[in-house]
């Protein structure tokens, strides 16, 4: 089973993005990593940006082992 969370922070400019194929349960990053911590498996952003940074080390705090997409596409952290 998956889980998509996003707070659509971003979504101002982008209204229609909105509209998406699955449920996304509106939780900031930081949030979703506290409440799903033990089953996260792979999480992903598009910027690396401050929150990116704190959500993978509040994640990295529960566990090392869990991929992000800069782990897959060779860039590092």
């Amino acid at each position: 089973m998956f889980i998509a969370t996003d707070n659509f922070s971003w979504s101002e400019n982008y209204p229609l993005w909105k509209n998406t194929v699955t449920d996304i349960e509106k939780i900031g990053a930081v949030e979703a990593i506290e409440k799903y911590a033990k089953s996260i498996d792979i999480v992903s952003w598009p910027v690396l940006g401050d929150v990116a940074y704190r959500s993978l080390k509040r994640l990295y705090q529960f566990s090392e082992n869990t991929l992000t997409s800069r782990n897959i596409t060779g860039t590092a952290l």
